[in-house]
């Protein structure tokens, strides 16, 4: 499976779905960080993403399972190392590079997820009965 994309920089990336292994691992890291971030019912959507964002951004496990998946993409051709950023120009890619990245790792794991559970979150928006 591949992909490609233009980030906002111009930058042309070509990706490669990881292999299952390091898939598996940014899949276990990105729950085990998203078990431990609290939802309420009540919670503004804001505050829901700058928490997500947050512990994604701290996350040890994520950034390592992430450079994983990383050895198979490349970035204006080249493949990506750590020295890909320490370009000025290229930072401003990064992080839409991991959250672009992510998604398309983790949607063969998740792509069914959201129609199991769409009945319960619509219970849940609909409040008490």
């Amino acid at each position: 499976m591949n992909k490609s994309i233009e980030l906002p920089s111009g930058a042309k990336v070509a990706m490669t779905l990881a292999d299952f292994e390091s898939g598996l691992a940014l899949y276990e890291a990105v729950t085990e960080e998203g078990y431990e971030i609290r939802i309420d019912v009540g919670m503004e959507v804001l505050e829901l993403y700058k928490n997500v964002f947050c512990r994604a951004s701290f996350s040890k496990k994520i950034k390592a399972a992430l450079w994983k998946c990383f050895e198979r993409v490349t970035y204006n051709g080249e493949k990506i190392t750590k020295d890909t950023f320490e370009k000025v120009e290229a930072r401003q890619d990064y992080l839409k590079l991991c959250m672009e990245v992510g998604k398309f790792n983790l949607d063969p794991f998740t792509k069914d997820l959201y129609a199991q559970y769409a009945p319960l979150l619509e219970k849940l928006r609909a409040g008490p009965a």
